[in-house]
């Protein structure tokens, strides 16, 4: 696990890291993507990818629904058939992981991260042709 943060507080505060790195993270990807351009870096992802497969098979995504109280994953895989081609726009966490294990967006751009503004569990849906 590498775990890039610009507050060294936050490093290994929930899962420990085994590589932890505390720096801007524009900073810190640019000095590894110099690093793995000197390397001639060739991925070898297949044994990571097998293991994915496997967890995928093990731990199928799903969930418990409800006729009693409305579950946010059944509200996002419900908002994504009725809002084609939406443009999701999200807080970090829970909220970004489920946004990407239950809507299953296709179009690229449709999924927005905002950090720093008051969204907490507040999911928008603006149709692109908006834009």
């Amino acid at each position: 696990i590498v775990h890039i943060d610009i507050d060294p507080s936050s490093i290994s505060k929930i899962i420990d890291a085994h590589f932890p790195i505390v720096g801007d993270i524009k900073c810190v990807v640019d000095e590894l993507l110099l690093e793995l351009k000197k390397e001639e870096f060739k991925p070898n992802d297949k044994e990571w990818l097998e293991t994915l497969k496997r967890y995928n098979n093990l731990y199928p995504m799903s969930y418990n629904d409800s006729d009693e109280i409305l579950k946010p994953q059944w509200v996002i895989q419900e908002s994504a058939k009725i809002v084609q081609n939406a443009r999701i726009i999200t807080d970090v966490g829970q909220h970004q992981c489920g946004l990407h294990n239950f809507s299953h967006l296709t179009t690229l751009g449709s999924f927005q991260q905002v950090e720093g503004l008051v969204l907490w569990g507040i999911l928008y849906l603006q149709p692109l042709a908006q834009n």
